[in-house]
C-alpha cells in the first residue's frame, strides 16, 4: 500500500473519530435544558401563580422558563397569619424575613421595622437587623444582602436610618459594622413618587423590583404585579417579570433573585444541614 496510503488510513480514520465526537458533543449541548431563572416571590395578597395557590405569608420559587411554581416557605412556620413584605437569602439557607405586623416566628418576636433570620433546618430565628436602628417605627417593605454584607432596605413611610433620612421610594445602602447609611437609589429616578416594595440586587449591580402601585421607570411603564430590572449606569429598566404570569391582578411585594447557580448551591445546603442534624439527633 505504501507509506502515502498508511497516511490517507490514518487521516481518515482520525477524521472519523473528530466527526463522531463532534457529534455525540452536540447532541449533548442539544440535550442540555436551558438554565432556569429562580424567581423568590411573595405577593400582598393571596394568589396563583404557576398552578400552586399560596398565601400573602408564603414565598414562592418560580421558574421562568417551564413557568411552574413551588412552595418555598410556608406561612405555618409564624404563630399565626402573617404577611411577608420583605424576604431574602443567605448563603447558608437561612431566610431573612420581615413582615407587615407584629409577628412571631421560630420562638422570636419581630416588629414591622426588625428583619429575622431564620434556620428552616432546626426551626429557630435570630434577630438580624433591629427596628431600633431607625428614628422612628420603621416598616421595612423591601430588603436584601449585598455580597459585601451592607444591607439594602426600603421603608413603607418617610424614616431616617443612622442621620441619613429617606422617603419610601428611595433605597438605602446600610454598613452593621461602620452604622453608615448611604442613597442606594433615588426616588427622584421613578417619573412620580413611588414606593419600592419589593428588591434584590444583582451581582454586576443591576436592580430588580417592583412597587406598590403602577410606575415608570428608565423608561419602562409598569404595574405592581411586575418586576423590572433596572440598570444604573445606563438608567434603563427592562421586564424582568411579568404580572400576567399570575392568575389575576397581583401586588409583589417581596422577592429574592439567586445568581446563576446559587439556587442549587442553597438547596446543596439545606440538604447538608437537615442530614448533619439527622445525625445529631
Amino acid at each position: 500500500m505504501g507509506c502515502a496510503g498508511a497516511l490517507r488510513d490514518i487521516w481518515r480514520s482520525w477524521r472519523a473519530v473528530c466527526l463522531a465526537a463532534a457529534a455525540l458533543a452536540a447532541a449533548a449541548l442539544a440535550a442540555t435544558p436551558a438554565e432556569a431563572i429562580q424567581i423568590y416571590l411573595s405577593t400582598a395578597n393571596g394568589a396563583t401563580l404557576g398552578g400552586l395557590t399560596f398565601r400573602d405569608g408564603d414565598i414562592v420559587r418560580y421558574d421562568t422558563v417551564a413557568g411552574t411554581a413551588s412552595l418555598f416557605f410556608s406561612e405555618n412556620a409564624f404563630s399565626a397569619n402573617e404577611n411577608v413584605d420583605a424576604f431574602s437569602m443567605l448563603p447558608n439557607g437561612h431566610l431573612l424575613l420581615s413582615t407587615a405586623g407584629n409577628s412571631t416566628i421560630g420562638g422570636l418576636n419581630i416588629r414591622p421595622g426588625d428583619v429575622a433570620e431564620y434556620d428552616p433546618v432546626s426551626g429557630v430565628a435570630t434577630l438580624f437587623f433591629n427596628q431600633n436602628l431607625f428614628l422612628n417605627a420603621a416598616n421595612i417593605d423591601a430588603f436584601t444582602v449585598l455580597p459585601n454584607g451592607h444591607v439594602v432596605l426600603s421603608t413603607v413611610d418617610s424614616e431616617t436610618l443612622a442621620g441619613l433620612a429617606f422617603r419610601d421610594g428611595d433605597l438605602v445602602e446600610y454598613n452593621p459594622v461602620s452604622g453608615a447609611a448611604s442613597l442606594f437609589f433615588n426616588e427622584d429616578l421613578f417619573a412620580a413618587n413611588e414606593d419600592i416594595d419589593a428588591v434584590s440586587v444583582l451581582e454586576d449591580g443591576s436592580i430588580v423590583l417592583s412597587t406598590e402601585t403602577g410606575a415608570i421607570l428608565g423608561g419602562l411603564s409598569f404595574r405592581d404585579g411586575d418586576l423590572v430590572r433596572y440598570f444604573p449606569l445606563t438608567n434603563t429598566a427592562i421586564l424582568y417579570f411579568s404580572e400576567s404570569a399570575f392568575s389575576a391582578n397581583e401586588n409583589i411585594d417581596a422577592v429574592f433573585v439567586p445568581e446563576p447557580g446559587t439556587g442549587l448551591l442553597l438547596a446543596m445546603g439545606l440538604a447538608h444541614l437537615s442530614r448533619r442534624r439527622q445525625r445529631v439527633v
